[in-house]
Protein backbone atom coordinates (compact mmCIF):
# COMPACT_ATOMS: atom_id res chain seq x y z
CA UNK A 1 0.00 0.00 0.00
CA UNK A 2 1.47 3.14 -0.88
CA UNK A 3 2.56 5.44 2.20
CA UNK A 4 0.24 8.42 1.39
CA UNK A 5 -2.65 6.26 1.01
CA UNK A 6 -2.96 5.53 4.65
CA UNK A 7 -4.40 7.89 7.01
CA UNK A 8 -2.07 10.14 9.14
CA UNK A 9 -1.77 10.00 12.94
CA UNK A 10 -3.87 7.90 15.13
CA UNK A 11 -7.27 5.39 13.57
CA UNK A 12 -9.75 5.73 15.80
CA UNK A 13 -12.40 3.05 16.96
CA UNK A 14 -16.18 2.95 16.73
CA UNK A 15 -16.32 4.21 20.48
CA UNK A 16 -13.75 6.53 19.95
CA UNK A 17 -14.91 8.54 17.18
CA UNK A 18 -18.48 8.43 19.06
CA UNK A 19 -16.94 9.71 21.88
CA UNK A 20 -14.98 12.47 20.58
CA UNK A 21 -18.30 13.74 18.39
CA UNK A 22 -19.87 13.77 21.90
CA UNK A 23 -17.15 15.85 23.77
CA UNK A 24 -17.15 17.86 20.38
CA UNK A 25 -21.04 18.91 21.14
CA UNK A 26 -19.84 20.09 23.74
CA UNK A 27 -18.25 23.19 22.56
CA UNK A 28 -19.64 25.95 19.97
CA UNK A 29 -17.97 25.70 16.64
CA UNK A 30 -19.21 29.47 15.81
CA UNK A 31 -17.40 30.97 18.89
CA UNK A 32 -13.51 29.57 17.52
CA UNK A 33 -10.88 30.59 19.88
CA UNK A 34 -7.70 29.75 21.08
CA UNK A 35 -8.64 28.82 24.36
CA UNK A 36 -11.79 27.02 23.11
CA UNK A 37 -9.78 24.91 21.56
CA UNK A 38 -7.22 24.33 24.24
CA UNK A 39 -10.23 23.26 26.30
CA UNK A 40 -11.20 21.09 23.60
CA UNK A 41 -7.97 19.67 22.84
CA UNK A 42 -7.51 19.12 26.82
CA UNK A 43 -10.73 16.91 26.86
CA UNK A 44 -10.27 14.96 23.76
CA UNK A 45 -6.78 13.90 25.53
CA UNK A 46 -8.56 13.18 28.67
CA UNK A 47 -10.90 11.06 26.93
CA UNK A 48 -7.32 9.30 24.88
CA UNK A 49 -8.25 10.09 21.69
CA UNK A 50 -4.95 11.54 19.14
CA UNK A 51 -4.94 13.87 16.48
CA UNK A 52 -5.64 11.73 13.16
CA UNK A 53 -7.07 11.61 10.18
CA UNK A 54 -10.48 10.48 11.64
CA UNK A 55 -10.66 12.74 14.60
CA UNK A 56 -10.47 15.46 11.95
CA UNK A 57 -13.21 14.11 10.22
CA UNK A 58 -15.23 13.65 13.40
CA UNK A 59 -14.52 17.34 13.76
CA UNK A 60 -15.70 18.50 10.56
CA UNK A 61 -19.16 16.43 10.92
CA UNK A 62 -19.29 18.63 13.67
CA UNK A 63 -18.67 21.96 12.11
CA UNK A 64 -15.54 22.85 12.97
CA UNK A 65 -13.54 24.59 10.56
CA UNK A 66 -9.86 23.11 10.54
CA UNK A 67 -7.66 26.38 9.51
CA UNK A 68 -5.60 27.96 12.31
CA UNK A 69 -7.88 29.61 15.48
CA UNK A 70 -7.92 33.79 15.44
CA UNK A 71 -4.87 35.14 16.85
CA UNK A 72 -6.12 36.60 20.54
CA UNK A 73 -4.84 40.09 21.60
CA UNK A 74 -3.69 38.64 25.15
CA UNK A 75 -2.32 35.56 24.07
CA UNK A 76 -1.39 35.52 20.42
CA UNK A 77 -1.31 31.59 20.28
CA UNK A 78 2.59 32.09 21.23
CA UNK A 79 2.27 30.99 24.37
CA UNK A 80 3.93 32.83 27.85
CA UNK A 81 5.54 35.89 26.66
CA UNK A 82 9.41 35.23 26.48
CA UNK A 83 11.11 38.66 27.91
CA UNK A 84 13.32 40.06 25.04
CA UNK A 85 16.75 40.77 25.80
CA UNK A 86 18.81 43.53 24.31
CA UNK A 87 21.32 42.85 21.27
CA UNK A 88 24.60 42.48 21.24
CA UNK A 89 26.66 45.00 20.31
CA UNK A 90 28.87 44.79 17.40
CA UNK A 91 32.48 44.40 17.64
CA UNK A 92 34.88 42.25 19.45
CA UNK A 93 33.08 40.68 22.58
CA UNK A 94 33.86 41.97 26.10
CA UNK A 95 36.93 39.79 27.75
CA UNK A 96 39.28 39.15 24.78
CA UNK A 97 42.85 39.99 25.41
CA UNK A 98 44.11 43.46 25.11
CA UNK A 99 46.19 42.52 21.34
CA UNK A 100 42.99 40.92 19.76
CA UNK A 101 40.99 44.36 20.48
CA UNK A 102 43.80 46.36 19.30
CA UNK A 103 44.58 44.51 16.09
CA UNK A 104 40.74 44.73 15.45
CA UNK A 105 40.63 48.14 15.61
CA UNK A 106 43.99 48.66 13.55
CA UNK A 107 42.25 46.15 11.16
CA UNK A 108 38.99 47.98 10.72
CA UNK A 109 40.84 51.29 10.06
CA UNK A 110 42.85 49.58 7.53
CA UNK A 111 46.66 49.88 9.14
CA UNK A 112 47.39 46.41 9.08
CA UNK A 113 50.26 44.87 7.21
CA UNK A 114 50.96 40.94 6.44
CA UNK A 115 53.48 41.09 8.93
CA UNK A 116 50.79 42.33 12.15
CA UNK A 117 48.36 39.68 11.22
CA UNK A 118 51.38 36.79 11.24
CA UNK A 119 52.72 38.89 14.40
CA UNK A 120 49.16 38.55 15.73
CA UNK A 121 48.59 34.80 14.46
CA UNK A 122 51.66 33.95 16.26
CA UNK A 123 50.21 35.48 19.62
CA UNK A 124 47.08 33.96 19.11
CA UNK A 125 48.76 29.95 18.73
CA UNK A 126 51.06 31.08 22.39
CA UNK A 127 47.79 31.77 24.01
CA UNK A 128 47.04 28.95 26.32
CA UNK A 129 45.05 27.49 26.48
CA UNK A 130 45.05 27.20 22.30
CA UNK A 131 41.60 28.84 21.04
CA UNK A 132 39.48 26.64 19.60
CA UNK A 133 36.98 27.06 17.15
CA UNK A 134 36.52 30.59 14.77
CA UNK A 135 38.36 32.95 17.38
CA UNK A 136 38.02 36.13 15.15
CA UNK A 137 36.15 36.28 12.15
CA UNK A 138 38.06 39.70 10.96
CA UNK A 139 35.86 39.94 8.11
CA UNK A 140 32.53 39.82 10.12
Amino acid sequence: MPRHSRPRGAELTTAQKSRAAEIAADFDPKTDSVDMRRQLRDALRAADIRPGEDLRNVLKEAGFKMARPPKEDSDQGLGPEVPRREPRKLGPPPGLPDFVTSYVERHKAGEVSNSDASQFMDKVRRMAPTPRGIFVNILA
